[in-house]
C-alpha cells in the first residue's frame, strides 16, 4: 500500500465523519422547541456583580485572578418555550462545582461535596429537571472553579487571562452549551452532536477487547505479535478518552469521573505508545528507548497517585504530556526513515506508522485548535468547535481504521506462511499413502523417549499379504491394503500412543506408558477391527497382521528395545504362516 493509498484513506476518513455528522443531523427528531441561553446574563464576583454580558462575554469580565472559595454567579430568566412536558437545562460545565437557584431558593447542587473534600476535578455535562413552572422564574448558577490552589495572600496561583490556571479555562469550557428545552429532546441533541465520537470510542473499546483476546491467543499459538497487543490497549484507552473528553458517559451514567478518566486514559496511553513505537522500528538504541519508556511510566503513575493524594491533580500542568508525544513522534518519524531508506519498510508496516502518525497530527491540532478558541485567538462559535470535534473524530477513525487494515493484513499473512509452514510439516513428516507419521517423525518421538527416564513401549507391526495383493490384484490394490490398514491402526492406538508407517509394509506403534494387559487389549480390538473390515470390504482378501512389542525395561539400552519388538514381530509372523501350512 503506497503513500497515494495512505493519502486517499485518509481523505476518506475525514470525509465519512463530515457525512455522517451531516446525515445525523438529518434524521434528528427533536418534538419541542429548544433555545440556547447565551444571551443576557448577570454576573456576580462573591456576590458583588460586575455587569451584564452575554454568555461568550465572560471573559471580558472575568480578567482577573479568581482564587480557592471564590464564587462566580450567573443569573437570567428563563424564557417561555410553550408546552414542554419535561423541561430542563443542559449545561456544559467541565471544572466547576456549582449550585443552581430557582427565583433564589436552593433547588440542587453538584458536586458541591467532592468540592468541599477537594477531590473534584470536572465533569462534563448535566441535564437537570425543571419544574413544570419554569417559564419567567430567575435562575442563578453559583460556580465554585475548582483547581485553584492558592489564597489571596500569595501571587501563585492566579487567573489572568493567558495563564493556565485561567478560571474561564476551568469554569466556562464550551460556553455556548448551555439551553433549555425537552428533556429527552436534549439528551438526543447531544447524541447527534457527538455522535461520531459515540461511534469511535465505543467501536474503539469493542475492537481493542477483542484483537486483544485475539493478539494474545494468536501470541501464544503462532507467534508473538508484542505490537498488536499494545495497539489493542491503545484501542481500549483512546475509546475511554475519546468518551469521557466529550462527557459521552454521562448518557450512560452521571459521568462524575469524565475528567478524571480522560486525563488517566491520556497519561496510561504514554508508555504504551512509546513501547509500541520501538516494537515497530526496534531501534539501535534500545536500552535508552526502555529507559524513556519507563520514565513515562513513572511519570504517569506518579500523576495519578498525586492526584489520588489531593497534591496535584491530574488536569494540572497537563502540557507536560506534550514532551512523551514528541518522543513517540519522534520515534515513529526516526523508524520510518529508517526502514523506508534500509527498504526493508512493508506495505502494512506503511500503513501502521501511517495510522499512529496521522492520527497524533490530527488529535494534537484538535487539541490545539480547542485552546486557541478558549483563549479566543480564534472565535468561539458553532462552526470553530465544530471543527476541532470533527478533527479528533477523524483522528480516532483513521487510527482505528488504518490499524484494522494492518491487523487483518498481518493475522491474513501470518496465517498464510503458518499453513505453509504446516505443508511442509506434512512432506517432512507425514506418510503421503497412509497420512500416519513416516519414518522421521517416528525416529524423533522415539529419540524423545529415549531422552527421558519414563518407561515406554514399542510396538512393531507387520501386514501379512502385500506382496501376494500386489503381485495378484496390482499395486494399487496393496496401496488400498496399506491405507485402510493404516487409518484401522490409528483408530484403535490414537489414545494410547502414536502410530506410524516407517516403510514398506512395515508399521510403528510408540506407548508412553501402559501395561501388557492394556497391550493385549489392543492387540484383540485390532484383530476384532481387521475381521469386521474384511468382513464388510468388497476386495477379495482379507486384512491380517503380525505384530510383537517390547519395553524398555526389558532391554540393556534404547536401540534394542525396538529390536526385541522387531523381532518379537517376526516370531509371530512365522507362527501364523506354519498355522496357514497346517
Amino acid at each position: 500500500m503506497g503513500k497515494r493509498h495512505i493519502l486517499m484513506l485518509l481523505i476518506f476518513t475525514i470525509l465519512l465523519t463530515f457525512f455522517t455528522d451531516l446525515s445525523m443531523k438529518k434524521v434528528a427528531d427533536i418534538k419541542y422547541p429548544m433555545e440556547n441561553l447565551n444571551g443576557h446574563w448577570e454576573v456576580f464576583y462573591n456576590d458583588q456583580k460586575l455587569g451584564d454580558t452575554d454568555y461568550n462575554g465572560l471573559r471580558d469580565l472575568l480578567d482577573f485572578p479568581v482564587y480557592d472559595q471564590d464564587t462566580i454567579t450567573l443569573r437570567t430568566v428563563l424564557p417561555d418555550l410553550s408546552d414542554l412536558v419535561l423541561p430542563a437545562i443542559y449545561y456544559r460545565n467541565r471544572h466547576c462545582a456549582f449550585e443552581l437557584y430557582i427565583d433564589g431558593a436552593l433547588y440542587q447542587s453538584y458536586e458541591m461535596e467532592a468540592y468541599n473534600n477537594q477531590t473534584f476535578i470536572g465533569r462534563n455535562n448535566y441535564l437537570i429537571s425543571l419544574p413544570q413552572d419554569y417559564s419567567g422564574r430567575t435562575i442563578d448558577l453559583k460556580l465554585y472553579p475548582a483547581n485553584i490552589h492558592a489564597d489571596r495572600t500569595s501571587n501563585q496561583g492566579q487567573c489572568g487571562q493567558k495563564s493556565l490556571y485561567n478560571a474561564y479555562y476551568y469554569s466556562f469550557h464550551n460556553p455556548s452549551h448551555i439551553s433549555l428545552g425537552n428533556y429527552q429532546d436534549l439528551e438526543q441533541s447531544f447524541v447527534h452532536k457527538y455522535y461520531n465520537e459515540l461511534i469511535c470510542g465505543s467501536t474503539l473499546k469493542i475492537l481493542g477487547i477483542v484483537f486483544l483476546i485475539i493478539s494474545i491467543f494468536f501470541s501464544i499459538l503462532v507467534k508473538p505479535m508484542p505490537d498488536h497487543i499494545l495497539t489493542s490497549i491503545l484501542f481500549i484507552l483512546l475509546g475511554i478518552a475519546a468518551h469521557s473528553y466529550y462527557g459521552i458517559t454521562f448518557i450512560f451514567g452521571d459521568g462524575t469521573y469524565d475528567t478524571f478518566m480522560v486525563n488517566l486514559a491520556i497519561y496510561l496511553s504514554l508508555p504504551v505508545a512509546l513501547a509500541l513505537a520501538r516494537f515497530l522500528h526496534k531501534p539501535r538504541h534500545v536500552t535508552a528507548h526502555i529507559i524513556a519508556e519507563i520514565a513515562a511510566l513513572l511519570y504517569s503513575v506518579i500523576r495519578i497517585l498525586l492526584h489520588m493524594t489531593n497534591v496535584l491533580y491530574l488536569n494540572e500542568l497537563f502540557f507536560l504530556t506534550f514532551i512523551p508525544i514528541a518522543m513517540i513522534m519522534g520515534s515513529i518519524i526516526n523508524g520510518y526513515v529508517t526502514e523506508v531508506k534500509t527498504k526493508k519498510i512493508t506495505d502494512y508496516k506503511r500503513m501502521q506508522y501511517a495510522g499512529i502518525f496521522f492520527s497524533l497530527i490530527l488529535l494534537i491540532i484538535a487539541y490545539a485548535f480547542t485552546e486557541l478558541r478558549f483563549q479566543q485567538i480564534f472565535p468561539n462559535t458553532p462552526l470553530t468547535e465544530r471543527i476541532s470535534i470533527e478533527l479528533l473524530a477523524d483522528g480516532i477513525l483513521f487510527f482505528e481504521v488504518a490499524n484494522i487494515i494492518t491487523y487483518l493484513a498481518i493475522i491474513s499473512d501470518s496465517l498464510n506462511q503458518n499453513s505453509e509452514y504446516d505443508i511442509l510439516t506434512r512432506v517432512a513428516f507425514e506418510d503421503s499413502l497412509t497420512k500416519l507419521p513416516n519414518r522421521a517423525l517416528i525416529r524423533k518421538k522415539l529419540s524423545e523417549l529415549e531422552s527421558g527416564s519414563n518407561n515406554y513401549c514399542i510396538i512393531s507391526l507387520d501386514v501379512n499379504g502385500l506382496k501376494r495383493i500386489n503381485d495378484t490384484y496390482g499395486h494399487e490394490s496393496g496401496d488400498r491394503l496399506l491405507s485402510n490398514f493404516g487409518r484401522i491402526l490409528d483408530e484403535v492406538f490414537h489414545k494410547d500412543g502414536i502410530s506410524g508407517r516407517i516403510g514398506g509394509d512395515e508399521f510403528v506403534v510408540l506407548i508412553k506408558s501402559t501395561t501388557v494387559q492394556r497391550i493385549h487389549e489392543l492387540f484383540q480390538t485390532l484383530d476384532q477391527k481387521l475381521q469386521e473390515f474384511s468382513d464388510q470390504d468388497e476386495d477379495e482378501w482379507e486384512y491380517h497382521a503380525s505384530y510383537g512389542y517390547a519395553f524398555r525395561t526389558e532391554c540393556m539400552d534404547d536401540h534394542s528395545t525396538y529390536l526385541l519388538a522387531d523381532q518379537r514381530m517376526y516370531e509371530r509372523k512365522k507362527e501364523m504362516k506354519a498355522r496357514g501350512r497346517k
